[in-house]
């Protein structure tokens, strides 16, 4: 059921995040500027893309420790090294990782 209010949701979300990253790519690049865009590293572990995936279809850190028998610490810890290493600053950019590197089907989570 779809509801009217202040709630976005997660269509409405990416929406404004994708026109955030439009606006941001059009503009001149700092010295220095690392790409939000990485190729998929080779110290990257199955757990981390496993995380990452889980991350993207919207689980939150508990979710995602429940899930896979693991600490939300442990999930944490796994977000925080993602973020650097794949040149993203926020879950916003991990998300947008996964879905343009195909770790997440855009169609099937309609």
């Amino acid at each position: 059921m779809i509801s009217s209010g202040p709630w976005i949701g997660w269509a409405g979300a990416s929406n404004i995040f994708l026109a955030q990253q439009r606006r941001e790519a059009s503009q001149p690049r700092r010295a220095g500027h690392r790409p939000s865009r990485a190729a998929v590293p080779s110290r990257s572990v199955p757990r981390e893309e496993e995380i990452l995936r889980l991350i993207a279809l919207g689980g939150t850190n508990k979710e995602i420790a429940g899930q896979l028998f693991i600490s939300v610490a442990t999930v944490e810890t796994h977000r925080t090294n993602l973020t650097p290493r794949l040149g993203v600053r926020n879950v916003a950019g991990l998300v947008l990782y996964a879905f343009q590197n195909g770790l997440v089907d855009a169609v099937a989570q309609i």
